[in-house]
């Protein structure tokens, strides 16, 4: 089942600094059956997805939330799947729409 976190309930997973972590992290979470469910939602490039490409993935400072950034389905979109590192578990997803965020 997905769940779309709140802008608060995202906002909640980043304590302290976030660190890039894409070139180390050990994966612990398979992200790919629940992004399967985003697809018929159109917010998940079918691209990214049929490669399983990961743009990056994030952890804040204690280590207890990754943010994994998948494509979108245009520029500059992404979805971040918010996995508790602990529970081993995905919290949820949030949308990320770079150009909105910054006014590009």
């Amino acid at each position: 089942m997905i769940n779309q976190l709140t802008e608060s309930q995202f906002l909640d997973t980043f304590i302290g600094e976030m660190t890039d972590i894409t070139e180390t992290v050990k994966v612990t979470t398979d992200i790919w059956a629940y992004a399967a469910e985003l697809l018929p939602l159109g917010i998940l490039s079918d691209q990214a997805f049929e490669k399983q490409l990961i743009e990056s993935v994030y952890a804040n400072s204690t280590g207890s939330y990754h943010h994994i950034l998948l494509f979108g389905p245009s520029p500059n979109n992404y979805v971040a799947i918010i996995v508790d590192v602990n529970k081993c578990s995905i919290l949820g997803h949030h949308l990320l729409d770079i150009n909105g965020i910054y006014s590009i």
